[in-house]
């Protein structure tokens, strides 16, 4: 290693390690940290070199420090560590080395909801990452996170119940793990708890909410798809032509119905936000376009992703009641604008009346005064 470079590393660790250094300075030296590591010819040398040792001991301390700003810094520097798009970042190598995911989760229970929430963030940044799902499957990391949900959702911060609802999403739709949230020992989310959800005072917790139920519907679609899958393999075993000769069987629960997702969608139109309704909007036309081919068609040869249950057909009945032009304005900008116009336009209105009639009854008064005298 490059004399100098190895000056420089050195003289970052030791900075690291005073226990007096604030925020900002911490936070530039793990951007110069980064920065190293980003480098082609000196990222992954560095990781090689035991001054590396004594960064991720440092990394460590800082993690415990009084200020929960500093803690934060540290999260954050984890999460961007995954956050990259080129897979051989030696940063990857670096977190993974010393277990840095790990360090990680234990301060998700941090007293400061900042640093919660930043551990969730980090934490769906390592779990998008290929190398970082490993490392997760590898220590049953996904495990420990999810036995930490159900009192992150019920956080007093409303970014932090946001955070967790991403990570719910994050498990269920980019990496197919619904049954660790859905099937485990202890219950994660129930019905109760996801129809608070949906009554938060913060929209953005709903929004969250609604994505979670379209996750959960995706993912039962997707195992639909595989049971129909098999059913046609086992039909052409059989040699028939037809699907429908083989007896149907549910490849697992359906999440989304024993959330009462399709109660609390419908319910949604109504919210008072109007980024929810637009939400609401985009996923109802999604789950509509899903349902009505099969049901629609007269053949017997159904689509190949549209499921076919009871409580499906008695959802797409619910959602062809939904008045979607109507929703649709409710939620336009150029709505609002006029709204708000026509708010105004009234208030001038009634501002101008009022002001005139004051005028003419300052004018009869002075015109009462005047004959008087």
């Amino acid at each position: 290693m490059d004399e100098g470079f190895d000056k420089a590393a050195r003289t970052l660790t030791t900075l690291l390690q005073d226990p007096e250094m604030e925020c900002r300075g911490v936070t530039l030296l793990l951007e110069a940290f980064e920065a190293f590591l980003g480098n082609d010819a000196l990222g992954p040398l560095l990781c090689e070199q035991p001054i590396a040792d004594d960064f991720a001991e440092a990394l460590n301390l800082k993690l415990y420090d009084v200020g929960w700003d500093v803690r934060d810094s540290v999260v954050e520097f984890v999460g961007r560590l995954f956050a990259k798009v080129d897979h051989s970042y030696p940063g990857v190598e670096f977190a993974i080395r010393y277990n840095l995911p790990l360090a990680v989760l234990d301060k998700i229970t941090d007293s400061e909801a900042y640093v919660r929430a930043s551990c969730l963030n980090t934490y769906q940044a390592i779990m998008k990452h290929p190398r970082g799902w490993d490392h997760i499957l590898a220590n049953q990391l996904q495990l420990k996170v999810v036995s930490h949900l159900p009192a992150l959702l019920h956080d007093s911060e409303a970014f932090v119940r946001r955070a967790a609802l991403e990570a719910m999403v994050c498990l269920v739709r980019d990496q197919s793990c619904g049954a660790v949230l859905m099937e485990g020992k202890e219950e994660v989310v129930s019905p109760a708890d996801m129809a608070k959800i949906m009554d938060d005072m913060d929209w953005e917790v709903k929004i969250r909410g609604c994505q979670f139920l379209e996750a959960l519907w995706d993912c039962d679609e997707r195992s639909m798809d595989g049971n129909k899958r098999q059913r046609r393999g086992l039909a052409e075993d059989a040699g028939s032509n037809e699907m429908e000769d083989v007896p149907y069987q549910a490849a697992q629960p359906t999440w989304f119905y024993r959330m009462q997702g399709d109660q609390l969608l419908l319910e949604a139109v109504q919210d008072p936000a109007r980024l929810v309704r637009q939400s609401i909007l985009l996923i109802l036309r999604r789950i509509h376009a899903s349902l009505s081919p099969p049901l629609a068609s007269a053949s017997r040869k159904r689509a190949s992703h549209a499921p076919t249950s009871a409580q499906d057909a008695d959802l797409l009945c619910r959602i062809q009641q939904v008045d979607f032009d109507r929703l649709e304005a409710s939620v336009s900008v150029e709505h609002l604008y006029q709204e708000a116009m026509e708010v105004d336009r009234e208030g001038v209105d009634e501002e101008m009346m009022r002001v005139g009639e004051e005028l003419q009854l300052d004018s009869l008064d002075l015109k009462i005064s005047m004959d008087v005298d």
